[in-house]
């Protein structure tokens, strides 16, 4: 991963692709590699109509909840994140949308379940954020922004933090 961010750092976003692609294949479900996938995808993508922006402009036109089609699985992140970006309540199904389509893709994976439950946030709709952390929790126990998430729908939902203590 250091290489990885080492092309990413010179410029050569197809080479710290191919690193990751590496990484990935020791390690498949590796979140840290998952999130070096993520900054190769913003930098290799950029400016185009596969980054985040272009693909949520694409939602946008079409009236679709997410993309029909990315070169990457990592691209419907970066549609959900630049959906959440916006903080417009009216983007955030394209923003579900495009978290869920991830998770899809990547099952074992955090980072599309706390795009899904921003969304869900977004939405004003804090107890189905709170149903996707509780899972997520489940699997991730100890992840620290899952948890910092968890808390904050748990309070937009009406509970109180003590309420959320074991």
């Amino acid at each position: 991963l250091a290489l990885a961010r080492h092309h990413l750092t010179v410029g050569k976003p197809a080479a710290a692709l191919a690193s990751i692609e590496e990484a990935a294949r020791l390690s498949p479900e590796d979140e840290a590699v998952l999130t070096e996938r993520v900054a190769a995808a913003k930098v290799l993508y950029a400016d185009g109509s596969q980054d985040g922006n272009g693909l949520l402009a694409q939602c946008i036109e079409r009236k679709t909840e997410y993309p029909a089609s990315v070169p990457d699985p990592v691209c419907y992140l970066l549609c959900a994140e630049a959906a959440l970006q916006t903080r417009q309540k009216v983007l955030a199904v394209i923003a579900r949308g495009a978290a869920r389509a991830a998770a899809d893709s990547l099952p074992w994976a955090i980072r599309p379940r706390l795009l899904e439950a921003e969304a869900e946030l977004l939405a004003g709709r804090p107890a189905e954020a709170v149903a996707v952390l509780r899972l997520l929790r489940q699997r991730a126990p100890d992840d620290r922004a899952t948890l910092e998430l968890a808390l904050t729908a748990w309070r937009a939902a009406g509970g109180t933090t003590l309420d959320a203590i074991p």
